[in-house]
């Protein structure tokens, strides 16, 4: 077994972009996650951030995010050990759907989580929640992977001062590439430097995913993505009010009396609504009201 600065390296547990996780061991058999960055200044930097990230989440009741045990730089190289947690939803997902009370369940948590993000003196946005990135540990559903999170105030621009809004303007300052596709908020896709409530819109995918075992939005392409999306809960122009001109002429046009219309490709049904998605997927004949009531309130431009 491979040993690590006392960590002693038990098997590996995951891999992503920036590194990987193993499953590992400290002289005292305690057992922890520990997170080896790849080497390189970029990906040293991200693991930085991380730690800043999780020493924030740490300083509040961290019930809904993984416990920081320790952290060391070897080399040029970002080692973070946390608290062990098993089984993300992504494995759990794969065996069997859930059931409207475990996802209520899982959505306090989740909102529970996301709002403690947000009430931190510098509040974060977690900008990568999909299902593998959300684990059950002791029925409590907890928020992991903070290498793609940033503070708000480094993007939104509802929280930029005079001079931010200025230098938007003369540089076409944009906020970063955010979130995987399937879990892209349409704010981020139109590139709207509104980021506040990115991590909600991907909540409400994860809901819906859960309940029907597909992804709700499963789209490479973002022209796709946004059709998808406005057949589902409805199409909203009023977002090119926060949209450049650039962005505007790749999912709209205007008619001869200048009103603005999305730009379908009509490779899709306009009758994919959240409503027959979900309904479709109600294999135990619940009752989705109060559901999809819920749902659609997340999923809003």
């Amino acid at each position: 077994m491979k040993e690590i600065n006392g960590y002693k390296i038990i098997n590996k547990l995951g891999e992503g972009v920036y590194g990987n996780v193993y499953k590992c061991k400290d002289i005292h058999n305690n057992i922890y996650a520990i997170k080896i960055y790849n080497s390189g200044d970029f990906y040293t930097n991200s693991g930085k951030k991380e730690i800043e990230f999780l020493k924030n989440v740490d300083s509040i009741d961290n019930k809904y995010f993984p416990k920081l045990h320790d952290y060391f730089n070897i080399d040029n190289t970002i080692y973070i050990v946390q608290e062990y947690l098993p089984r993300n939803l992504e494995l759990k997902l794969a065996y069997n759907t859930f059931n409207l009370t475990s996802i209520q369940s899982i959505a306090h948590d989740l909102l529970n989580g996301l709002c403690k993000l947000n009430k931190l003196v510098r509040p974060i946005v977690h900008a990568d929640l999909k299902l593998d990135n959300i684990i059950i540990h002791n029925g409590t559903a907890k928020i992991i992977d903070f290498g793609n999170a940033f503070y708000l105030d480094e993007y939104d621009s509802t929280r930029w001062g005079y001079i931010k809004k200025i230098y938007s303007y003369f540089f076409n300052y944009e906020a970063p590439y955010i979130q995987s596709i399937p879990y892209r908020a349409p704010e981020i896709i139109f590139r709207t430097n509104l980021v506040k409530k990115a991590d909600i819109w991907s909540l409400g995918c994860i809901l819906v995913e859960l309940f029907t075992g597909q992804i709700l939005f499963n789209y490479t392409n973002e022209k796709e993505q946004i059709e998808s999306i406005f057949n589902a809960v409805g199409e909203d122009i009023s977002v090119v009010e926060y949209v450049n001109d650039k962005v505007i002429n790749l999912f709209f046009e205007k008619d001869e009396d200048g009103k603005i219309y999305f730009k379908k490709s009509y490779k899709m049904s306009p009758n994919r609504t959240l409503e027959l998605l979900l309904n479709e997927n109600n294999k135990d004949r619940e009752d989705l009201t109060e559901f999809v009531d819920f749902v659609k309130c997340i999923l809003t431009i």
